[in-house]
């Protein structure tokens, strides 16, 4: 897809200036008057935070559990997976992707460096790639670790709708699965939301590009390394400015 056709072109920082200033103008409602005043428009209001703000990484330690064995993620991908436990709590963690992470090294006491805190079906997951690491918790003094019971799995965004989309296909169980997405950007940055099966509600399939949105108790997740927001259909709250 070329620049000129890309809803994206308007805040992608390889497009030209030229094409990013058309394409701004075309999602600029005529009301706005102007891109200024589109992006001014854009800046979250409490509850809603800036996208750039959605946690990224952090560090946990504790005991890993399971063999690191294959499981099939919500694309029909079969990654690798265990669970890290400290105390009574217990948190499942899996590669973001098929073959994103090594092997877990031996240990009773680990650390999980640089992992991606995110949810899956109202359970709180943690995601290893390329850019993570596990060392012996030991071998640590000044890192700074969060608590299994505080990992953040939930964000609340506002903006523009700037690209639909959808996908299907068959996971590694035989199961059929599909998703349909978004792209929301705040005037600043720009993050994929996307509804899976059942979450796929009427006023998610009826966004066009242009729609403004609040989208509150969304659920937190990965994808090739970074941020994705993942509709809950029961607890996601989808509100569509008219």
């Amino acid at each position: 897809m070329t620049c000129e056709r890309c809803t994206a072109a308007a805040f992608c920082d390889t497009s030209p200036k030229k094409v990013q200033a058309k394409a701004l103008a075309a999602l600029t409602p005529p009301e706005l008057g102007s891109p200024e005043n589109l992006v001014a428009s854009l800046i979250p209001k409490a509850p809603c935070t800036m996208i750039s703000d959605i946690p990224r990484r952090l560090n946990v330690k504790g005991e890993v559990k399971g063999q690191w064995g294959p499981l099939s993620n919500h694309y029909g991908e079969e990654v690798r997976g265990a669970t890290i436990v400290v105390g009574s709590t217990n948190v499942t963690i899996e590669e973001m992707g098929a073959e994103s992470f090594g092997e877990i090294p031996s240990g009773t006491e680990l650390a999980l460096l640089d992992v991606a805190p995110g949810v899956w079906r109202r359970m709180t997951r943690l995601y290893l790639d390329e850019h993570s690491s596990i060392k012996p918790a030991s071998e640590l003094e000044d890192t700074e670790f969060t608590r299994l019971g505080l990992i953040p799995t939930k964000a609340n965004l506002s903006g523009q709708i700037v690209s639909r989309g959808g996908h299907s296909g068959v996971n590694a169980r035989g199961k059929p699965w599909s998703m349909s997405t978004c792209h929301l950007w705040d005037g600043e940055s720009v993050v994929e939301v996307v509804a899976f099966g059942s979450a796929i509600t009427r006023t998610f399939q009826q966004l066009e590009v242009g729609d403004f949105v609040r989208i509150l108790a969304a659920e937190l997740g990965w994808r090739d390394g970074v941020p994705q927001i993942r509709i809950d259909q029961r607890n996601t709250r989808l509100e569509v400015k008219q």
